[in-house]
């Protein structure tokens, strides 16, 4: 017969994973009535903890692990640098596993986390990724987790990320501010939180100069750096930008490519500015604009924030919002 777990007692009585376990614990946020209920479900099923891996979850392994969504050259490398050298400065080990953009991946990934005894960590979601659920059981034996970068809204863990929507505003604005009338935005998959809250910014800005300027605005939605460079082939005969904002390096290393093929001259017949770490504009001709999103300082953050949660534990039940800072840097790319 399977064993009973805190996920079927969870779907028996309408609650969380959490729910359950600090019911369990007799928790006082969790009401006497409720509390009942969780307990003679759980008699019922005859639940009996894992003992066994609440044991390995309690040895000290300082091991922490940290899940990404897919590997290239933007961005990520970057991170996972910061994350490395406060890891190994602290006596820490680093258990780095990739979720291919796949959210049963991602599921499995968190098991081999929990199978291996880490004491936090750190995870960036995959753009399939619509509930939090599968992080519970971490939380359930106390271990602490952080999200970085791509992140769900109004989920219960701690984030490190930049305020996007502000970003994506600083960057258009200055397009706007350099002249530019006819802009294109560029924007990646819509279903993610990421994706929705840089468009948010750029419509927040085309919304206000709309009402006292002839601003012309058009978004799309591009895959990879080869889909822009397709797109874009489409895109700027019949537009015809003279601003293009890119949300990312890997969107904006397909803009360059196009307008060169095309004969745009760059920056006075079309400006450029992208969100960038802050590499790869700086070694393209021109010199693209761009705000910079700092991978190796988000890294670093959320590894020492993610270690003092370890070490020093967390009375704090709400999750924390912690936004990293970003500034606008000025290359050739536009006027």
């Amino acid at each position: 017969m399977k064993r009973a777990t805190i996920k079927d007692i969870a779907n028996l009585v309408g609650v969380s994973i959490s729910t359950v376990s600090r019911a369990l614990k007799d928790h006082p946020d969790i009401g006497a009535e409720l509390r009942g209920k969780i307990k003679e479900v759980a008699l019922a099923l005859n639940y009996r903890p894992n003992m066994a891996a609440v044991q390995l979850r309690k040895q000290k392994s300082n091991l922490i692990g940290l899940i990404y969504p897919e590997a290239h050259m933007f961005f990520f490398p970057s991170v996972i640098k910061g994350i490395s050298e406060v890891v190994q400065k602290q006596g820490y080990k680093l258990l780095v596993l990739q979720s291919n953009e796949n959210y049963e991946q991602e599921i499995e990934n968190v098991r081999i986390c929990l199978d291996n005894g880490v004491e936090g960590l750190l995870i960036s979601i995959t753009k399939e990724t619509k509930n939090l659920s599968h992080l519970e059981e971490l939380k359930n034996v106390d271990i602490p987790v952080v999200l970085i970068d791509k992140v769900l809204e109004n989920n219960q863990f701690d984030e490190i990320i930049i305020d996007d929507a502000k970003a994506t505003r600083m960057c258009t604005e200055y397009l706007i501010e350099k002249g530019c009338r006819r802009i294109l935005g560029l924007f990646g998959n819509p279903n993610m939180v990421i994706t929705a809250k840089r468009l948010e910014g750029f419509k927040q800005v085309m919304a206000k100069q709309n009402e006292g300027q002839m601003i012309v605005s058009q978004h799309n939605f591009v895959g990879n750096t080869f889909d822009t460079w397709q797109q874009l082939e489409r895109i700027y005969p019949e537009f015809k930008p003279d601003g293009i904002f890119a949300m990312s390096d890997e969107i904006m290393a397909g803009v360059l490519p196009v307008l060169k093929r095309l004969n745009v001259n760059i920056p006075n017949e079309c400006s450029i500015i992208c969100m960038s770490d802050g590499y790869l504009p700086k070694i393209l001709d021109p010199q693209v604009t761009f705000l910079h999103h700092d991978g190796f300082a988000l890294g670093k953050l959320a590894a020492s924030h993610l270690i003092d949660k370890i070490q020093n534990g967390d009375a704090q039940d709400v999750a924390r919002h912690i936004l990293l800072p970003i500034e606008l840097v000025i290359g050739n790319s536009t006027r």
